[in-house]
């Protein structure tokens, strides 16, 4: 089962137990979005529990008692035709819909302020759909009209939800709404509740993992920096050996170059804490720039010119 008819489940038990109130407002969002809602008033589903809820809300707020046929096909759908005009009448006075210019836009005056999740849950019912949060975050309503996608996307707006409108191939449009954030703000809002922790928890597990990444890439990148300062170290150790011998060096840097060839791995940290005495970091780091530099001037002279300006004693 896809997130989006997880979602769907979860919104058509809360609207089982629907306030009385709030009935009218969420049979508006399901009539409003459904297949078609004018001369004629049809829903077509897939999921039996939305076809049942439009059912037994058509039944409590119109006092009408619809049949729900069953499609055939691949694709199973369940339907409840309006095709009586005087059902319809009675259905678009209900709503206030008897101008057809409303047909495709919200009659305002149908919805309270604290009846908005309500119908917005009718709505998501009718033409809803959600991305599964491991791939994306994401939920869109498949509205159709522009006008009528333009009101939605309003009323999200008042509901705090920043909504887009998208047009599609097909001339159609729809509302979108996307970043983890809003889409767990709007599951909320309608009473996903399970479904809105769902992309809390996706999103901690992500936020989790990027953080390993991060530190992952960050403590190899440092390991590769100290394998290369090393090997720098190495290499400007075995020069000077090889062009003036091991007692070049003296003193502090003898005891530098004898610390790295006998540690050949380890961090200058690790080098810090085995000098005797122990040294700080940037004391350490002195003298091994102290020995590349020895290493650069005999390496541009070719050991020909002595460099005991730049030992330290």
């Amino acid at each position: 089962m896809s997130f989006g008819q997880q979602v769907k489940n979860e919104l058509c038990k809360i609207a089982k137990k629907e306030p009385p109130r709030n009935e009218k407002a969420l049979l508006y969002g399901l009539l409003l979005f459904s297949h078609s809602f004018g001369n004629s008033i049809r829903i077509r589903t897939q999921n039996e529990n939305i076809a049942k809820l439009y059912q037994a809300l058509l039944k409590s707020v119109c006092g009408l008692d619809l049949e729900i046929q069953n499609g055939t096909g691949k694709r199973h759908f369940h339907i409840i035709s309006v095709a009586d005009k005087k059902q319809v009448q009675k259905i678009l006075s209900v709503f206030g819909h008897g101008n057809p210019e409303l047909f495709l836009r919200i009659h305002w005056e149908n919805l309270k302020k604290k009846e908005y999740p309500a119908f917005v849950r009718g709505a998501y019912l009718a033409c809803g759909g959600a991305a599964d949060p491991e791939k994306d975050y994401r939920v869109e309503f498949l509205a159709g009209y522009s006008h009528l996608c333009a009101d939605l996307a309003e009323l999200l707006g008042k509901m705090g939800v920043t909504a887009r409108l998208a047009a599609k191939k097909s001339g159609a449009a729809s509302v979108y709404i996307k970043d983890s954030q809003a889409v767990e703000d709007l599951l909320a809002l309608m009473g996903a509740t399970k479904a809105a922790f769902a992309i809390m928890n996706v999103q901690a597990i992500k936020d989790i993992r990027n953080n390993t990444n991060r530190r992952t890439n960050f403590e190899t990148a440092n390991i590769g920096k100290t394998a290369i300062a090393a090997a720098e170290q190495l290499d400007s150790i075995k020069l000077i050996y090889g062009l003036k011998g091991e007692n070049f060096l003296s003193g502090d840097l003898a005891n530098a170059a004898r610390l790295r060839l006998e540690n050949p791995e380890a961090s200058l940290a690790e080098l810090s804490e085995l000098s005797s005495p122990p040294l700080t970091r940037s004391s350490l780091n002195r003298r091994f720039a102290k020995i590349r530099a020895i290493a650069e001037n005999l390496r541009a002279d070719g050991g020909n010119r002595q460099a005991k300006g730049l030992i330290i004693k």
